[in-house]
């Protein structure tokens, strides 16, 4: 009798939930999926992610202190980041950016002209920042204390941190010694990783015979679950991982910054609600957002898009705090070249195509990072595991707002 009052209760609880969104709720649910990717298959995994992906309109905080806290934060961003538009004249179509592969020079003029080595079926398209094949915004120079922004319907593309804040942030202004830490950090992974090829379509192109290493928790293959600890964070020493892992915290810190109320909630919620395993080391030091990082050493990659779960942060890791362009962040469907300096802090729209230049002076060491969080980890590659109460809730959610959508 207790476990049949159980059900009855857990139903309501459920019913309950997916029928009292307003529309604001059943809007800004449509417009945390544009930047998210989920899996549409009826496996409990998959089902998760749909879940996952409202979380925020199920146990986020909805009151009047929550809506003004909301108020002032996009007041504050509206006063530091820049808004920049699309590119008209050098933006590039969704259907150039598919049927081809498009890369991005990134060299300055005496540099040499980036040939990637790319032997598939599609053509090759290079754009180069020096030529103007992309549009460079640079609204924020001479001002650390600006970043930039761009949005389209009401969805951020793009926010590139304020110089000031990452340097301040990331503490290597304080710490003399860190740039090179972190150098050596990123090129030990290098070193430890195998060599990693990226989904099809996608080319990866390193200079000087480096690899490209991806390092963090992740689904376990031909096995179900995930795990946690990545084999290469395991190899370094001791005080390598903790660094590595307070830098990841301070990308993390400027997200919370500069990314809007409701981004975080949704990602904060959506971790919380299926337990998702984050970055962490031997000494039990964990990410709070993030699942794993991507780098490589004078790298330049292909258009492409991610199936993450939130915003992915890019940053360029140099030996040296120095005030000049090291590499650029590329968003060809927009026209946009985001430039970057050692230490910059971007975050971006996944599902925006985008893609790193080459680095602009040959003669630089440059590491290219990202940070993200895949969907495959948030589903927990576990069919056999039933979703809980609170995750069918929100897969009602889900499927009330997308339901809706197919019927108008």
């Amino acid at each position: 009798r207790r476990l049949v009052e159980g059900q009855r209760q857990r139903d309501a609880a459920a019913a309950a939930a997916a029928t009292t969104l307003t529309k604001r709720e059943i809007t800004m649910g449509k417009i945390l999926n544009a930047t998210l990717h989920v899996h549409k298959s009826k496996s409990n995994s998959s089902k998760r992610t749909r879940a996952a992906s409202v979380a925020s309109l199920v146990n986020g905080s909805k009151g009047r202190k929550s809506k003004k806290r909301s108020g002032k934060k996009s007041k504050k961003l509206n006063e530091v980041l820049i808004d920049i538009s699309t590119a008209t004249n050098c933006k590039i179509s969704r259907e150039e950016i598919e049927d081809k592969l498009i890369f991005a020079d990134g060299g300055v003029h005496n540099n040499h002209r980036i040939n990637p080595k790319y032997s598939g079926d599609k053509n090759v398209r290079i754009l180069s920042i020096r030529d103007g094949d992309l549009f460079v915004p640079t609204d924020h120079y001479g001002n650390g204390d600006k970043g930039l922004r761009h949005r389209e319907d009401n969805i951020t593309s793009l926010v590139l941190c304020p110089r000031n804040e990452s340097l301040d942030e990331l503490k290597v202004l304080y710490h003399p010694d860190l740039p090179q830490q972190l150098s050596n950090g990123y090129a030990a992974c290098i070193k430890e990783a195998n060599d990693i090829k990226r989904g099809k379509g996608i080319s990866i192109e390193c200079e000087d015979s480096f690899k490209y290493a991806c390092v963090g928790s992740a689904p376990i293959k031909n096995e179900k679950g995930c795990r946690p600890l990545h084999h290469v964070m395991a190899k370094l020493k001791e005080e390598v991982q903790s660094i590595l892992i307070q830098h990841v915290r301070s990308v993390e810190r400027l997200f919370e910054k500069y990314m809007e109320t409701s981004v975080i909630s949704n990602v904060r919620e959506g971790i919380k609600l299926v337990n998702a395993p984050l970055l962490q080391n031997t000494a039990g030091e964990e990410a709070s957002i993030y699942q794993s990082f991507a780098v490589g050493r004078n790298v330049y990659l292909s258009c492409h898009i991610d199936k993450d779960f939130i915003y992915s942060a890019a940053t360029v890791v140099h030996r040296e705090v120095k005030d000049e362009v090291i590499a650029y962040f590329n968003f060809p469907r927009l026209g946009l070249a985001i430039p970057l300096k050692p230490f910059d802090v971007l975050f971006f729209n996944p599902n925006e195509p985008h893609m790193i230049s080459s680095r602009c002076h040959d003669d630089d060491d440059v590491f290219c990072l990202s940070f993200y969080l895949k969907t495959a980890l948030m589903g927990g590659n576990n069919n056999d595991l039933e979703l809980t109460v609170e995750q069918k809730e929100c897969l009602k959610v889900y499927e009330q707002i997308f339901e809706e959508t197919k019927t108008k």
